[in-house]
């Protein structure tokens, strides 16, 4: 995250990442086909003109993808923010208590679950901006974590259930009566 934040805030990179924003998120009139002459220049016109409006919206959201990205990736730096305070206590004890097996220099703070949760989040968050500065595209990770759960759940209910019926004893089969 931080190599790319680098690279995202040079001033040459974020202008041609906004030039391609600008002409290759979308196609053009170009997709109109073959019979482009067909088409009447006033309908050309106003295609071009919706073209202009585009291009002009997905450079403004290329710069504003960018400088979110940049401002996400500065929290991990930020001193005394939740994320610079969780990056630190996973990254002492990935130095300290793994990395070298340093017993003796125990980190100050243990890492928490909590600190995981919050460094995926802003993983989350950097690579939505990222993917939206560089490809154009708005992917949205909690909508596709919340689609894989439900199936997740569908899935645990059918099997459940089949197991469910499987485990059920069979009725023996009725024994006659002896007189």
């Amino acid at each position: 995250m931080l190599v790319l934040a680098a690279r995202l805030g040079r001033a040459d990179v974020q202008a041609a990442l906004e030039e391609t924003a600008g002409t290759e998120w979308y196609p053009g009139d170009e997709m109109i086909g073959a019979n482009a002459n067909a088409v009447p220049v006033d309908v050309r016109d106003i295609v071009k003109s919706m073209e202009d409006e585009q291009r002009s919206e997905d450079r403004a959201s290329c710069r504003k993808a960018i400088s979110d990205f940049l401002a996400a990736v500065g929290r991990l730096s930020a001193k005394g923010s939740e994320e610079q305070t969780a990056l630190k206590r996973v990254r002492d004890f990935r130095n300290r208590r793994l990395a070298h097996s340093l017993f003796d220099k125990e980190p100050d703070a243990f890492p928490r679950y909590s600190d995981l949760n919050i460094l995926l989040d802003i993983a989350n968050e950097a690579a939505r901006l990222a993917k939206l500065a560089i490809e154009g595209g708005n992917s949205d990770f909690d909508g596709n974590a919340e689609r894989d759960r439900q199936n997740a759940d569908g899935y645990a209910t059918c099997v459940l259930d089949g197991l469910k019926r499987a485990a059920r004893p069979k009725k023996p089969a009725s024994v006659p009566e002896s007189n």
